[in-house]
């Protein structure tokens, strides 16, 4: 009777670079396992190798908080026409600006004397210690993985986009998707918009995607908000990038984890119109933990099989 092996045409390898092993008995093959195996890798398990960078990086940042956690805190005593609800989320910005400015002042009150120290003043001590957004912020504040010093950074950012809308009342020539509490809502708006100006069932309607090859700042220079739907920036690809000249998705290059995307014009048409061929469904999410951070699905082109991207694990990013 003939080998396993030998019906098969060619050489079979378990896994990228690690032949089958030739019949032998239980401890020659354990044997082989031991002294054959290759080194363990991205490639042997047919991943990507930026998966291990990001693997290695998030292994880095864990070791670097518990390292800072541990250090003695010596705080001493030196001295010292619009197409979306733009007012809903000005409404959260000033309820979140409003808790941070409150909160400051109590600890400074505190620290001086003139208030008791609670627990929660000393929570808020401590995450500024820790460079960490602290709870009572983060509790009326978006999903962010950034530090403290860029969340702030970040905050005024958006605080700066959210005068623009109010200040002008009409919709920019790029919107920051990202910036918002609730990105759900300007998508959503833009469905609403269109169906109401055809007269058309919401139910019917879908977005479309079509990813341009503009920059944000070419679009502010050179144009005004598209007639119908809106330019949106700010969103990053991971798991692969987004090839220009081509338009289509790509394998990433090494060491270029979240790239960024071009400016992505988005605009609703009926479901009886959508083209999904040569598509894949990208999911978009606010950071890059994804889960509950889901925002919208986004169909982009590819040549290759849309499987490839899933099992890729690749997404769009609104703030890494």
């Amino acid at each position: 009777m003939g080998s396993v092996t030998g019906l098969v045409d060619g050489e079979l390898l378990l896994a990228p670079g690690f032949l089958a092993p030739p019949n032998t008995d239980y401890v020659g093959y354990h044997n082989y396992i031991d002294e054959m195996l290759p080194q363990e890798s991205p490639y042997l398990y047919g991943l990507h190798p930026n998966a291990e960078i990001g693997f290695l990086t998030t292994t880095a940042d864990n070791l670097f908080r518990t390292v800072f956690e541990m250090q003695p805190r010596d705080v001493g005593s030196s001295g010292g026409a619009s197409i979306t609800r733009e007012d809903k989320e000005c409404e959260r910005m000033n309820y979140l600006s409003s808790e941070v400015k409150r909160s400051l002042k109590e600890l400074e009150l505190g620290i001086k004397g003139e208030l008791t120290i609670t627990s929660d003043m000393e929570d808020l001590e401590n995450a500024l210690f820790l460079d960490q957004v602290p709870p009572v912020w983060a509790l009326r504040a978006y999903p962010s993985l950034l530090g403290l010093t860029s969340w702030f950074v970040d905050l005024l950012l958006r605080i700066r986009e959210l005068e623009t809308w109010s200040t002008d009342f009409v919709l920019p020539a790029s919107v920051w998707l990202g910036g918002f509490f609730n990105p759900q809502s300007l998508l959503t708006a833009i469905m609403q918009s269109t169906a109401r100006r055809n007269e058309l069932p919401l139910d019917k309607m879908c977005l479309q995607c079509d990813v341009t090859k503009k920059a944000k700042r070419r679009i502010y220079e050179n144009e005004t908000a598209p007639r119908d739907g809106a330019y949106v920036h700010g969103l990053h690809m991971e798991g692969a990038r987004w090839d220009v000249q081509t338009g289509i998705i790509m394998d990433s290059r090494l060491k270029e984890l979240f790239p960024s995307m071009p400016v992505i014009n988005i605009r609703a048409i009926t479901q009886d119109k959508q083209d999904l061929r040569n598509m894949y469904e990208c999911p978009v999410y606010k950071t890059r933990t994804r889960g509950p951070t889901y925002v919208w699905t986004f169909n982009l082109k590819t040549k290759d099989k849309s499987a490839k991207w899933t099992l890729a694990g690749v997404a769009l990013l609104l703030q890494t």
